[in-house]
């Protein structure tokens, strides 16, 4: 159980370090949890999830903030490192 108290749903951890550009033409640096898929465009091809999180992003400040991001506003995503 997670701190919040709820269920881990028990995905593997599988961060890569990716650059997301939207349609509006922001570009977000973060990283990306891909799980069990073998490559990131295999996650974003073939979840069925709508959303990706984009976490450990770093704005003006020094904090990482976290990103919700749907599927169809992505333009392209560009791993990285």
């Amino acid at each position: 159980m997670s701190a919040l108290g709820m269920e881990d749903p028990g995905w593997e951890k599988n961060y890569k370090n990716a650059i997301v550009k939207l349609s509006c033409g922001t570009k977000v640096a973060g990283k990306i949890n891909i799980r069990d898929f073998p490559r990131l465009s295999d996650m974003l091809r073939n979840s069925t999830e709508t959303y990706i999180t984009v976490v450990d992003v770093k704005l003006d400040s020094d904090e990482p903030h976290t990103y919700i991001i749907h599927k169809k506003y992505i333009v392209w995503v560009k791993t990285k490192g």
